[in-house]
């Protein structure tokens, strides 16, 4: 983390020496060696990929304490470190996804977690469509996206095929963002356009 992040000014600068990123589901109850800093995923509009640019405490005295304090929020733990989607509970105009991979997602977050991971790409492709997000202001006009809201989205299973085309070009945009922060929009249009033929729009 650095002071540049906004709202980063009252918090400390974490050491990099200190943290780790092989964190697994394995880690909930905390880090025993001197990397226990592990990344966490906040709120924020950011589209399929987000930097890791916050970091946590998780040592083993640390998620003790947060077991046992009333005010602290250790809640569904099954879900911390998992592969999955953040969806920011507040959103902008349009509704964004981005990847979770091995991080914790704060309160800000609606954490998706498809029980088939096949599935985990196609729909990190769904969640940054205008056909989601369509749907989502149909349902629900306002700018709240709980994990109620999100519920009530019908899911529609594409054609093998273009399952398997949505997936590769959604891996692809992930793996573009992580190496140099932009991606080939082209893929996104062919998603948008494969999402849209499937929900009628």
């Amino acid at each position: 983390m650095n002071k540049n992040i906004r709202n980063a000014k009252r918090y400390d600068v974490v050491d990099l020496n200190r943290v780790t990123f092989k964190t697994n589901t394995n880690s909930v109850d905390g880090i025993a060696n001197d990397k226990y800093f592990v990344p966490i995923v906040k709120g924020g509009n950011i589209k399929y990929f987000k930097p890791d640019g916050w970091f946590m405490e998780w040592s083993t005295q640390r998620v003790d304490f947060f077991k046992k304090d009333k005010k602290a929020r250790y809640q569904n733990p099954s879900y911390y470190f998992k592969k999955g989607i953040a969806v920011p509970m507040v959103s902008a105009s349009s509704i964004t996804g981005a990847i979770i991979e091995n991080r914790l997602f704060d309160q800000s977050i609606v954490g998706v977690f498809p029980k088939d991971e096949n599935k985990l790409y196609y729909l990190l492709a769904f969640f940054n469509s205008p056909t989601y997000n369509k749907l989502i202001r149909t349902i629900n006009p306002s700018t709240n996206n709980s994990s109620n809201y999100i519920k009530k989205i019908p899911f529609l299973m594409p054609e093998e095929q273009i399952l398997k085309n949505i997936t590769q070009n959604t891996k692809t945009i992930v793996e573009q963002l992580k190496l140099n922060s932009k991606f080939n929009k082209n893929l996104e249009i062919t998603n948008n356009t494969l999402i849209e033929g499937l929900y009628g729009f």
